[in-house]
């Protein structure tokens, strides 16, 4: 799913979701050079740390965990604020580098999900349709002392796209729930840690992730148009998605 790279190293790291693995590729060579096996959940969200020579990333079981970029096995974990809460796991992310903080999205299930081996992709992970309209948060870890700093609550149960202005003071979370037929886009003010604006996410009902052009000031929202409801055709596989342009000093739709 998602992935990281250590530029000089030269060194891809991707998250084997359904597998429970974290795979490093030689980007010189071509080729995967090791696969950390036996995760504890399913990973998500990697960051590559340069500094410490880490791999830190979020686990679907409300966890956060650093793998060495030397012997590729865990070094550290950090359990989130709701950790084995079987309806709470955690998913997207967003990494500070001037702060060394790492926001880790958890999201709300409906239904208990079982994290000790792989259940068939999207069974549980789906997104769309499973998750609680409330309880999400974004959970602050200080990746320098490995230790859980604050929980911010989220308006919704489905955090999906992160993205962190370069100030390190805002954080864009788009969220999946959808109120009066739009999802929104939370704005959380990262000094007073809440949420102090919604932004509709018009044309673009099931946000699955954001980037952000801080200079331009513009939010990209990556959606699917159909929730991941069960049937062939909706969630991953429906066609086409659609990419929202947002203002950001606005919160207004400028394309879609």
């Amino acid at each position: 799913d998602h992935m990281t790279v250590d530029l000089k190293g030269q060194r891809l790291f991707l998250c084997g979701e359904n597998s429970y693995s974290l795979v490093v590729v030689d980007l010189r060579a071509g080729k995967v050079i090791h696969v950390t096996k036996g995760l504890p959940a399913m990973p998500k969200k990697p960051f590559y740390l340069p500094e410490t020579n880490e791999v830190w990333l979020t686990l679907t079981d409300a966890s956060v965990i650093a793998i060495s970029g030397t012997t590729y096995q865990i070094t550290k974990t950090v359990k989130l604020a709701q950790h084995g809460n079987p309806q709470r796991g955690a998913d997207n992310a967003a990494y500070d580098p001037a702060t060394r903080l790492f926001y880790a999205a958890v999201e709300v299930f409906s239904e208990e999900v079982t994290h000790e081996r792989p259940t068939p992709i999207g069974a549980r992970f789906g997104g769309g349709d499973n998750h609680q309209p409330t309880g999400a948060s974004i959970d602050i870890v200080d990746t320098r002392t490995a230790k859980l700093v604050d929980s911010i609550k989220l308006p919704g149960g489905d955090p999906a796209g992160v993205a962190l202005e370069p100030s390190g003071k805002r954080l864009y979370v788009t969220m999946g729930d959808i109120i009066g037929g739009d999802s929104h886009v939370a704005v959380v003010d990262l000094e007073k840690h809440a949420v102090i604006d919604q932004w509709p996410i018009t044309g673009g009902p099931v946000p699955h992730t954001a980037g952000l052009d801080a200079a331009h000031h513009r939010l990209f929202v990556g959606s699917r148009i159909k929730p991941n409801t069960g049937e062939i055709g909706g969630g991953h596989q429906y066609e086409p998605g659609k990419l929202v342009v947002m203002n950001t000093d606005t919160g207004k739709v400028v394309q879609a």
